[in-house]
């Protein structure tokens, strides 16, 4: 540890609202159950066409402003899913970078089916755990799906073995191979951060970064 402040009232022990931060921890348990054999391949359909891999790499190719931004998803009372599922297609699968916070919802739910429990549950054993974060808030939708776009709260240093876990190969805890492919560029990228895309990663020439709203980062330099 290098320097450690904190905002306003906040310490060491607050949970931090991480925002669009969150999808880079989303990725973890996809390679964990990938691991574990709880998900058999990245190229299984999830919906419409779109697998796992075209939901990492924001390539679903549907659409995602309008009806199908994401604080329209969210302001409903039921049904996000499947009103995720509607989105119309704009391209095929695989074709282009498009930042689709609700696509990443989906994909959120689609890991909880292949596990069978709750993304926060599945984290909290083989994530959090292993890696001592006892404090967590993962926020889930109507039908129990824990949000995949935004809004875990998570103390910082807790954010930060996350990090360490990438530096770090997996640690033993996501395999290797998941983790040199999530934090390689699959796409040139794009807005908003402006840089290239992994699995749920930003990467630029030197480092790979997990970015969300109001400045949010966690920033991996190997």
């Amino acid at each position: 540890l290098v320097l450690e402040r904190h905002f306003g009232d906040a310490s060491a022990e607050s949970l931090a609202d991480v925002y669009s931060v969150t999808k880079s921890v989303l990725s973890t348990p996809v390679g964990i159950a990938l691991g574990r054999g709880e998900l058999a391949s990245l190229d299984l359909p999830v919906h419409g066409g779109r697998t796992y891999r075209h939901l990492l790499t924001m390539t679903g190719g549907t659409e995602n402003d309008g009806r199908w931004e994401i604080d329209e998803v969210i302001a409903l009372p039921c049904g996000w899913r499947e009103h995720i599922e509607a989105a119309p297609r704009l391209e095929q699968p695989g074709t282009r970078f498009r930042y689709d916070n609700a696509a990443v919802h989906l994909l959120a739910c689609a890991l909880a089916d292949a596990v069978g429990r709750s993304l926060a549950d599945y984290a909290d054993e083989h994530l959090f755990g292993p890696l001592g974060i006892s404090a967590f808030d993962w926020p889930a939708d109507p039908e129990g799906c824990s949000w995949g776009f935004g809004h875990l709260r998570l103390r910082p240093r807790d954010l930060a073995q996350i990090g360490e876990l990438g530096r770090r190969g997996g640690g033993g805890i996501v395999p290797r191979d998941y983790v040199a492919e999530a934090t390689r560029a699959h796409t040139a990228g794009g807005p908003p951060e402006g840089e290239a895309y992994g699995y749920l990663w930003w990467v630029a020439d030197d480092c790979f970064f997990a970015g969300g709203y109001a400045g949010q980062a966690l920033v991996v330099v190997p």
